[in-house]
């Protein structure tokens, strides 16, 4: 692996949730980290170059600096605003790797380009919700929503470019939900503040799995692939599953409350939403049920055996963590998701 105090960094969307720590980490193992974002209300520490760039701007000008890097970790994402995804997954992917090209154009050299993707690639109906699924990266894609379908045109676009240019080398990583301090979702503690109130209960069975995986695993899988040749033109899912109803016993248990037991029907959840949905804020919709009844596990086996990484540790150990520093800054909201 290539001295990595020589490497060159460039990490955009580097003050998001992923990216911020993905930057925090690159500097710590002794990387050189370039962040591409669009204000500068961020902060960063001096070492890092910060450039100013809108992948959403009609022209991008990054004043060359991709020119000196052999890494690009492309972070940049809108997992919230629907009208943003297209303009920043696929316009943004697109100006980036013209303005990578342009940059190889001066200055001659092989880049590897990380893109962060989602597990929402491979897709769900609600037809599947019962029926166990084992996801492999030999899965195909079936994306159903704008982000996940925005993300898999931005995948593929790459794999394109991967096609077209010898001396560009991709690794698609595609994490299950993401959690840790600073994320922009407040799902988990919503979930936990519905517990602690007793209003939480289950719909349909216990059975669900939840597919969580922490920040730091996300950036530690991130780590493994820069300059291994093994993860080269390959995609990663990056998981750490467990059965939904040990998470919810662990978030009760943390907050030392009473574990909910309650379970609803699924029709009749879906009934009482059909009903009363565009009446009354409920604390929970359709698309929240689709998540609470997944019975879909999704594999780290190719992350671990080809590039030999592991999770950081237990999820939910990690989840225990994240909801003791971030349970009392949140209120409970009218409405949660998962």
């Amino acid at each position: 692996m290539e001295n990595v105090n020589k490497m060159q960094v460039l990490v955009t969307g580097a003050s998001g949730f992923i990216g911020k720590a993905l930057t925090e980490t690159l500097l710590s193992e002794g990387y050189s980290v370039k962040a591409l974002t669009r204000s500068f209300s961020k902060s960063f520490p001096k070492s890092v170059t910060v450039v100013r760039g809108d992948l959403c701007a009609d022209e991008l000008s990054l004043g060359g600096i991709i020119d000196d890097c052999n890494v690009v970790i492309h972070c940049a994402g809108e997992p919230v605003i629907t009208e943003k995804m297209h303009a920043i997954h696929i316009e943004g992917t697109r100006k980036l790797l013209s303005e990578l090209h342009a940059s190889v154009q001066r200055k001659q050299r092989d880049v590897q380009w990380v893109n962060l993707s989602s597990c929402g690639a491979y897709g769900q109906t609600v037809s599947d919700l019962q029926k166990q699924r084992h996801i492999d990266e030999s899965a195909p894609d079936n994306p159903k929503g704008e982000y996940e379908c925005t993300k898999v045109d931005a995948d593929n676009m790459v794999l394109k470019y991967a096609e077209t240019y010898d001396w560009f080398r991709y690794t698609i990583i595609r994490p299950t939900i993401v959690f840790g301090v600073g994320m922009r979702s407040k799902a988990i503690i919503r979930l936990c503040k519905l517990i602690k109130k007793k209003l939480f209960f289950y719909v349909g069975n216990k059975n669900a799995i939840a597919n969580y995986v922490s920040v730091a695993d996300v950036v530690n899988a991130i780590l493994h692939t820069l300059s291994n040749t093994k993860a080269y033109n390959e995609t990663f899912i990056v998981s750490n599953d467990c059965k939904f109803n040990d998470a919810i016993d662990l978030m009760a248990d943390t907050l030392k409350t009473s574990r909910p037991n309650a379970v609803m029907s699924e029709s009749f959840v879906r009934i009482i939403i059909k009903l009363l949905g565009k009446l009354v804020k409920l604390p929970i919709s359709n698309n929240q049920i689709d998540v609470m009844m997944r019975q879909t596990n999704y594999s780290n086996e190719k992350l671990k055996t080809q590039l030999k990484w592991s999770p950081l540790g237990s999820v939910l150990d990690q989840l225990a963590s994240y909801i003791a520093v971030s349970y009392t800054h949140l209120t409970l909201p009218t409405i949660y998701s998962v």
